[in-house]
């Protein structure tokens, strides 16, 4: 198993000009939010790792000396184009899984990420991705299953039907990738019209699209798919973290 994690946001929500830092450096419960991603997956070996960064890059390398780096080019925007990075600089090969993760959500736990990548080999899935059922309204994507169980397709909010809006099932951001089947899709990756960048969900399009068996493991702690992107949001994870050490 490798890692790609994406960590080049700059948290233009903070508001902090007295003292910018990328998002990720954020301290929650006194580590950075990029620390309690890279301790969820501390089975990994730091070289198998591979983190993209972006915004003021330069501190996060510093942070976390020892660990493998690159950097977001600049004729791409998009989460799509950072994984594609990403899978470049880390150069798997053929038989290689891929987890990609979420440099500023810090909450999913290392045995949820366990569990799904016995169920990604199990099944011998192309993509494994993590959904969470939640009752409140999230801006979030909703997962469409087929009557197998498998991932039909994921629609986000913005562009659901009132009917798809029920659906309490959503996509996390987190996903384990059959590393042929991923280097596949990324080359395939069409640029948003409307943004004119890539996005990851893409990837699972392109992969359904071709009926690539996607599936999707349920965490059943909602508190695992929180990003953090305000200072609200920073205080709230921290209070989680405190919690789970009692």
């Amino acid at each position: 198993m490798k890692a790609i994690i994406l960590a080049g946001g700059k948290g233009t929500r903070f508001n902090d000009e007295e003292n910018p830092m990328p998002k990720v450096l954020r301290l929650a419960d006194g580590k950075p939010l990029l620390g309690h991603v890279t301790e969820s997956i501390n089975y990994i070996n730091k070289q198998d790792i591979m983190i993209v960064v972006g915004y003021m890059s330069e501190e996060v390398m510093e942070a976390f000396n020892g660990h493998r780096f690159v950097k977001q080019g600049t004729d791409g925007y998009g989460t799509g184009y950072a994984l594609k990075c990403g899978y470049v600089a880390l150069e798997p090969i053929d038989d290689n899984d891929i987890m990609v993760l979420q440099g500023d959500t810090p909450l999913v736990k290392s045995e949820t990420l366990r569990k799904m990548c016995e169920e990604h080999i199990n099944n011998n899935s192309s993509c494994t991705l993590l959904s969470c059922v939640s009752e409140r309204q999230l801006p979030f994507g909703r997962i469409i299953r087929n009557a197998d169980g498998t991932v039909k397709e994921i629609v986000e909010q913005k562009n659901c039907t009132s009917e798809q809006l029920k659906i309490r099932e959503l996509n996390v951001g987190m996903y384990i990738f059959d590393s042929v089947d991923l280097k596949d899709a990324l080359g395939k990756m069409e640029e948003n019209p409307l943004t004119k960048e890539y996005y990851l969900t893409n990837i699972m399009e392109i992969m359904c699209r071709e009926t690539k068996r996607v599936d999707a493991f349920v965490t059943l702690d909602e508190t695992e798919m929180w990003g953090v992107n305000t200072f609200e949001d920073l205080k709230a994870v921290e209070e989680i973290l405190i919690n789970r050490r009692k």
